[in-house]
């Protein structure tokens, strides 16, 4: 059964009437669902917008912090001479970011003094090998950081690797030269370098350089050995003299004293070289080696009881010596 559609129509204008509210009322409805939309939106956008610059600044504060935290750390273990701890962390870092040439400058500075703090070649080779490998890195980059310090590490370090890398050194050495950073023993690995190569004149120039700067009783042990290469014998004689009387390390001194007592055979001043001897055996009676020179002496001065009277102390103090050995038998 159906209503009839006027059942609840009184009159025309009371239909009119009802349709202007309800659409008085639909219009406020639809206002009220607007603004609620529009104040939605707008609350959440600010939400959303607080929110990411939250993360952001988490995401952000640690990320500098750490950076920081881990460059006064790194410098704060470099100080100490934490070497390893150094390794450990650059390589955690050259992880994420393998191409930062300060990281790996640092981790190849760390890897090379590791080396020398080590007594046997078969440790230290390792460690050389990766100080090369990170240094290298760093000379491949553009613009690479602490370049002309990078040429001086690398040239130490093959230096240390041995004479076959002798070459290299020389030619990273020099690099860092020519790029204005030199280290306080820049000229002593060169003329080492030089010198290692037989190539006594160029060598002798970096060690008075060295000398210049920073002198020593093995430094001029250094220089008297290689004018004795260049048989330039007055000066060799100086500079030993100059260790001898300049050093209180004994095994310096005997070194110095032999190549005296050596240069003073061959420029036949035995009483000279004599001397030199007695001498060495006042710091080391023990020195086979000196008893065997003095004998040489006293052959040369025709002394022959003398002479085999040292041999014989030879043996008795190394009973192996390949020279008294021959003498005597």
């Amino acid at each position: 059964m159906q209503l009839p559609e006027s059942r609840y129509q009184f009159s025309a204008k009371q239909e009119k009437s009802s349709k202007m509210r309800r659409l008085i009322l639909l219009f406020l409805v639809l206002g009220v669902v607007s603004a609620g939309i529009v104040y939605f939106l707008f609350i959440n956008a600010n939400i959303f917008a607080r929110d990411t610059q939250s993360d952001s600044a988490q995401n952000e504060s640690p990320t500098d912090t750490s950076e920081q935290i881990q460059d006064v750390s790194l410098q704060d273990l470099w100080e100490q001479k934490e070497f390893a701890k150094v390794n450990r962390e650059c390589e955690q870092l050259l992880a994420e970011d393998p191409l930062n040439s300060q990281y790996l400058a640092l981790n190849g500075f760390a890897y090379f003094y590791r080396g020398t703090s080590l007594y046997t070649l078969e440790d230290q080779i390792p460690q050389y090998d990766k100080a090369i490998i990170n240094l290298r890195k760093v000379l491949t980059l553009p613009s690479p950081s602490m370049e002309g310090q990078v040429h001086y590490v690398l040239g130490k370090t093959y230096y240390h690797k041995g004479r076959f890398y002798i070459d290299l050194a020389i030619e990273h050495l020099e690099k860092s030269l020519e790029m204005g950073y030199q280290g306080a023993d820049t000229n002593r690995y060169l003329g080492l370098g030089y010198s290692e190569l037989n190539e006594y004149e160029a060598g002798v120039q970096y060690f008075l350089k060295a000398a210049e700067t920073n002198p020593d009783p093995i430094l001029y042990m250094t220089i008297g050995q290689a004018y004795y290469k260049l048989k330039k014998i007055d000066k060799a004689l100086d500079f030993l003299m100059r260790a001898v009387h300049s050093t209180d390390d004994n095994t310096i001194e005997q070194k110095s004293r032999f190549l005296l007592g050596n240069i003073y055979i061959e420029e036949n001043e035995l009483s000279k070289a004599e001397d030199q001897y007695k001498k060495v055996l006042d710091l080391n009676p023990e020195s086979a080696d000196a008893h065997y020179y003095l004998g040489e002496v006293y052959e040369q001065l025709d002394q022959r009881v003398k002479a085999r009277a040292e041999w014989r102390k030879v043996l008795s103090i190394d009973p192996s010596h390949y020279g008294a050995l021959l003498k005597l038998y």
